[in-house]
This record gives structure tokens, sequence and C-alpha cells, in this order.
């Protein structure tokens, strides 16, 4: 079951045509990631870790426009010893604007992978069951 919000174009999010440019809407992605990862308690950025994007691959089918409200679909793909690959989708009454993944990598200081932990790997999982309870 996917983690889905919703998001309007907002005229920062566009080109000078007023559809809403490719990179931006990758931005609306992360953000709906980030509201997931706090929802089961983990941090997005703190001095012993972060998540930088290391890939990323998006199809765009059709476009959307400001004012547009977006429906935002993010599920957990593979679960790495260090990485996590997300999978989203992107619509506009229920027409899709773009579908992709990308994978992120838990880094400590330094920016060196950092294994995630196993308490942590569960609880990121858990919150796509039905009913998946809030962590921590």
């Amino acid at each position: 079951m996917p983690f889905i919000r919703t998001r309007q174009v907002a005229f920062h999010d566009t080109d000078a045509s007023g559809v809403a440019h490719f990179s931006r809407l990758l931005c609306l992605v992360e953000e709906v990631e980030h509201e997931y990862l706090s929802s089961r308690g983990v941090e997005v950025l703190s001095p012993d870790c972060g998540w930088p994007r290391v890939h990323v691959e998006a199809d765009y089918s059709s476009s959307a426009g400001l004012g547009d409200w977006l429906s935002i679909e993010l599920s957990l793909g593979t679960v790495g010893t260090s990485s996590l690959e997300w999978k989203f989708a992107v619509f506009h009454s229920e027409r899709s604007v773009m579908r992709g993944r990308y994978v992120v990598v838990r880094v400590g200081k330094g920016g060196k992978p950092q294994a995630i932990p196993e308490s942590e790997r569960e609880c990121l999982i858990s919150g796509f069951s039905k009913g998946g309870d809030a962590c921590k």
C-alpha cells in the first residue's frame, strides 16, 4: 500500500509557459519522501545521518500546470544494507504525469555509507503494510 499525499503546483514550480518543470516535480516527490520518513520517526538529516540520492530515473507521460492538484504515491522498493529504493507515481485527475524510482544511501559523518539499523529498516518497511503503526 503506497504512501499517498497531494500537492498543488505552485507558481515557483512552473516554467515560463505555466507548466510544472520536470525538476520541480521531483522536488514534490522528495517532499513526500521526507514526510514519510518523519511519520516513521526517521530523521531526514542529522549530524550523524543523511540520505543523498545516488540514482534517479523518471518517465514523464503528461504535463501538469499551475494550480493543478497532484496525487503523489510513494512506495519502498529494494532495501539494501545502506540503501533504499523509492518508487513513485504522480497523477493529476487520475492521469499519469510521471513515474520513476530513485535510490538513496544512508551516510554517516564524512559521507561514508552507513548500515541502516535493523529497527529502522523494519520501521520503514512496516509503514507500507496495512495498519503499520508509527515507530519510536
